[in-house]
């Protein structure tokens, strides 16, 4: 008799634990349906704002991006604006979309906006410490510098390589139907519903809107992962971060499979801070994660029912793929530059003062081209 009576005390305490995670489960399947259609919104009405502006736009965009170098700095200077290196891959492709921008130029505005993206991680470590300054500075950029710094190893060859064998990939290359044609349908459907809109409120205020929904999407996702369990997913996965190939394919799938790469190097920041793993292991996973990041821009060129701005997508993709793979075959000596020019940034406080400068030097130099040409 105690026995059952204890069973059935067991049965009613979970009860309220039951109902609990049947809630939590239905906020979290509500956010993520929210932020899809969101998201898909977004793309919509960022294509056909766009497309409402497009004529007072070009003569401005000709004189900006030109020469093409432009479109890097650009695009990197923008994502440190919106604080968000996706939304800025967004526009560009919307403005691919409707013939403002070349082939040559998106290919561009995507890889600056991936470089923007990894630099804006270490000014926002620099202007926590100005903030809060409870940590020494070195700390508060150590992982934010790292991580820019091995972006760039990649996305700049990248921008190089890409740049001239685009057009060779354009020739000979076709995105099949199945890939564009699944959303072909809903997506028309969707774009009578935003013409809609953008006749209501004008192109101005529909990019605006379009921008804002964007962003909140991408923070509800964000947010959604940030709901999960991240120390099982540390346990379960970071802990074999040891072999290089591995780690490369844990960053990136990771990074795809939930489009955030602040989630991607978030979860393993506690490894790192704590020297769990150290830069041998974590540089492989960023180096995944990085490529992993281009995946929403992947889905923003699809759902823009574009090919050829698919095609220059994924050209950045393959492009990074093949320079990321060539890195990890030599990877002791890549690791070996990197970990020394890392430890003279952070170790030297005019040096990384210089290098912070450069973040916005650089990009604006580049801008600065398109007015001097």
């Amino acid at each position: 008799m105690p026995e059952d009576s204890t069973k059935r005390q067991g049965s009613t305490d979970s009860s309220p634990g039951r109902e609990r995670r049947r809630r939590a489960s239905a906020v979290t399947v509500v956010i993520a349906v929210l932020s899809v259609l969101g998201f898909l919104f977004a793309v919509r009405l960022l294509g056909v704002s766009v497309r409402d502006l497009a004529p007072g736009l070009g003569p401005a965009l000709r004189q900006s991006l030109d020469p093409d170098v432009a479109a890097v700095g650009a695009s990197w200077l923008i994502a440190y604006v919106m604080l968000n290196g996706s939304v800025v891959a967004a526009v560009a492709i919307s403005l691919f979309d409707v013939g403002l921008v070349n082939a040559h130029e998106l290919f561009l505005l995507v890889v600056g906006s991936r470089l923007g993206a990894a630099g804006m991680v270490v000014l926002v470590g620099a202007l926590d410490y100005l903030q809060r300054r409870e940590q020494p500075l070195r700390e508060s950029v150590d992982l934010g510098v790292f991580t820019f710094l091995v972006t760039q190893t990649i996305y700049v060859p990248v921008a190089v390589v890409g740049y001239y064998t685009l057009a060779l990939v354009r020739n000979s290359t076709v995105v099949p139907g199945w890939v564009l044609g699944p959303v072909a349908g809903p997506m028309a459907l969707l774009t009578r519903v935003v013409e809609g809109v953008v006749g209501s409120i004008g192109g101005g205020a529909g990019f605006l809107l379009a921008i804002v929904i964007f962003l909140a999407s991408l923070r509800a996702f964000d947010r959604l992962f940030t709901r999960m369990d991240t120390a099982h997913l540390r346990e379960r996965y970071l802990r074999v971060l040891g072999h290089p190939w591995y780690s490369f394919a844990i960053g990136l799938l990771v990074t795809v499979v939930t489009t955030s790469v602040s989630f991607s190097i978030g979860v393993a920041v506690p490894l790192y801070n704590r020297g769990h793993i150290g830069r041998d292991e974590m540089t492989p996973y960023v180096l995944g994660a990085s490529l992993g990041t281009l995946s929403d821009t992947v889905l923003v060129a699809v759902f823009m029912g574009s090919a050829e701005a698919v095609l220059v997508v994924l050209h950045v993709f393959v492009v990074g793929a093949v320079l990321t793979a060539t890195v990890l075959a030599r990877f002791d000596s890549y690791v070996a530059v990197v970990d020394r020019i890392q430890d003279r940034l952070i170790e030297d406080g005019p040096l990384l003062v210089l290098f912070f400068v450069l973040l916005v030097a650089v990009p604006l130099a580049l801008v600065a081209l398109a007015f001097f040409s």
